[in-house]
């Protein structure tokens, strides 16, 4: 009799151990995956914060250094700030140091001006119904590790020239496709002077103009050969209407 007992006391042990083992092992099949968190891009990291600074900006109750710093996660700790030192004197008349503007527009939009595996530009328009013409602000960002964060803002000069011609050789990228005041009639040069990025300046081709591509012999322009934010130096002279291109170098990546 004890040893049925026994026996019975064991099958229903080895029971409990096969129904809890299926159990966990169940559960271990059946757990989820850990979420991995997958990286904004710049422009999605760029737009995240001037869609959430607009909203701050339309909230005249919310107080803007505070919105500032709750939004700032992905603004270099600096870049920070020195914007908070300047948006806490912000009036509604004044420029916005992030927006670039006097005004607080219906939305904004984004374009890249480059995008380098460490390195962004990002030009932020106003957009609106009625948007009066406006300098862009131009974003710059540098990744850290997986993610993006801003490490300056420039407000653009757009295409205003200096009174007198001067000559100009400056090194930067081209862009065709901008958004007003800039006219997409024409390719623009996007560059930095004086350490300060944002300037552009729209490029004017005449048939003595030269352009090397690829570092070949440098022949009359082929504006056809021009692409979206190559990396180009130009040298010309500036006039009110722009720059008379004199020479175009393709600048290679990695020399």
């Amino acid at each position: 009799m004890s040893m049925q007992i026994s026996q019975k006391r064991l099958i229903a042990i080895i029971a409990i151990l096969i129904v809890a083992i299926g159990s966990t092992t169940t559960w271990y099949m059946t757990r989820p995956e850990p979420e991995r968190v997958v990286p904004d891009e710049a422009i999605d990291v760029t737009l995240d914060f001037y869609n959430s600074w607009l909203a701050i900006r339309k909230d005249t109750a919310k107080d803007k250094v505070q919105g500032l710093n709750e939004i700032g996660n992905n603004v270099n700790e600096a870049l920070k700030n020195e914007l908070s030192g300047k948006v806490a004197t912000l009036q509604n008349d004044s420029v916005d140091p992030i927006l670039c503007i006097n005004y607080v527009p219906e939305k904004v939009g984004a374009k890249i001006v480059y995008e380098a595996t460490t390195t962004a530009e990002i030009m932020i328009i106003p957009r609106g119904v009625e948007t009066p013409l406006a300098s862009p602000a131009i974003v710059s960002l540098s990744k850290e590790g997986e993610f993006w964060k801003i490490i300056a803002i420039n407000c653009s000069s757009g295409e205003v020239a200096p009174e007198r011609e001067y000559s100009f050789m400056m090194s930067g990228r081209l862009l065709k496709n901008v958004p007003p005041p800039l006219n997409p009639e024409f390719w623009h040069l996007v560059y930095e002077q004086d350490g300060t990025g944002g300037y552009t300046a729209p490029l004017l081709f005449a048939s003595t103009s030269l352009c090397s591509f690829n570092n070949e012999e440098a022949t009359p322009c082929d504006t056809a050969r021009l692409y979206e934010t190559a990396s180009v130096r130009i040298e010309g002279n500036m006039t009110e209407a722009g720059v008379d291109v004199v020479r175009l170098t393709e600048i290679i990546p990695g020399e």
